[in-house]
């Protein structure tokens, strides 16, 4: 069976809680040189957030190939190259790229057992509706399964410092990271870069 074919199907177990009504959910993009693209869908809370928390985890005994800064040649990289990074897009200066959102991002980290990232805006809410498809891209990976499930995905979304959504179990303790995360946001002017963790990183 074809190796996209078997890492959906591994993957839809995992995706089986994500809402399919008009609630938020992540989708992912099956790439043909073996890499997954991750992608969030506002849906019904788009323009009712402003921060949120990605994280990306392999599957027991299974690792992220390939690490990337998510630049090439200074530029960011789009979705569907054959690396594992966040969305450098994020977090560019709309001055030096047009498509850059400007958003603060915290604690960056990219290593073979976890690809996560904060994010926010520094004024307004979020909306994924202007993105392709209404998604907006938020990592890329390489798992290195082949033919099986990849990874654990996790999103949680907050507005003015609660918590509004999230797939994680106990959201109760994101509480207390919303709140430094907020503080963070608001205590920060807009980076053109973050430092990232990383391990064995390729640019």
């Amino acid at each position: 069976m074809n190796k996209a074919i078997l890492l959906a199907l591994a993957f839809t177990g995992l995706l089986a809680s994500s809402p399919v009504s008009a609630a938020p959910f992540l989708s992912i993009g099956f790439n043909p040189n073996s890499s997954v693209s991750v992608y969030l869908h506002g849906d019904s809370l788009n323009e009712n957030f402003d921060a949120f928390r990605f994280r990306a985890l392999p599957l027991e005994g299974q690792s992220f190939l390939n690490l990337n800064s998510g630049l090439i040649a200074g530029a960011a990289r789009p979705a569907g190259s054959p690396f594992t990074y966040r969305n450098r897009l994020l977090d560019y200066d709309p001055l030096d790229d047009p498509n850059g959102k400007g958003w603060v991002v915290i604690n960056p980290i990219t290593t073979s057992s976890e690809v996560s990232f904060a994010g926010g805006t520094l004024t307004g809410k979020i909306s994924t509706a202007g993105e392709p498809q209404g998604k907006l891209f938020l990592a890329n990976l390489v798992p290195s399964a082949t033919g099986f499930g990849v990874a654990r995905l996790d999103i949680s979304l907050f507005n003015a410092g609660q918590l509004v959504f999230t797939t994680l179990p106990e959201p109760s303790s994101l509480f207390l990271c919303a709140g430094v995360f907020v503080g963070t946001i608001m205590s920060r002017r807009r980076p053109r870069f973050f430092n990232e963790r990383t391990s064995g990183t390729s640019r």
